[in-house]
């Protein structure tokens, strides 16, 4: 393949890159990259991206440098992935059928329904 490319004189540049394998800069330890299935955010249906912004300037930020950068994230931000894997962080409840991927219609109606239930102590 390079030979040929180089034939036709379509190899535009050559080199060897060494590049560093994805470090977790808080543990010193190795990222491990999984390709998985994610839920996105389009910030600019509905005016979203100007709703988020008119709150951020709207809220009391501790640390003060937060609100800067929120705000300025949720500007240059296309899409917002909601569904990361990590550790930490808030779980996505929704339900999906397997089938045809399409959220339950009834899903706030089931949440809120748990909800209850909760509030009730009936569940832990």
């Amino acid at each position: 393949k390079k030979k040929l490319l180089k034939q036709n004189k379509n190899l535009l540049y050559k080199n060897k890159i060494i590049h560093k394998y994805p470090h977790c800069w808080r543990h010193k330890t190795k990222v491990f990259l999984r390709i998985t299935p994610q839920w996105f955010i389009n910030l600019d249906k509905k005016n979203l991206r100007e709703k988020l912004i008119k709150n951020i300037k709207e809220t009391n930020w501790i640390p003060k440098w937060g609100k800067t950068h929120m705000e300025n994230m949720i500007k240059k931000r296309p899409n917002w992935c909601i569904s990361r894997q990590r550790i930490w962080g808030v779980p996505i409840t929704l339900f999906v059928n397997k089938k045809t991927l399409k959220i339950h219609p009834y899903t706030n109606k089931i949440i809120d329904k748990i909800i209850k239930i909760k509030e009730l102590n009936i569940i832990k």
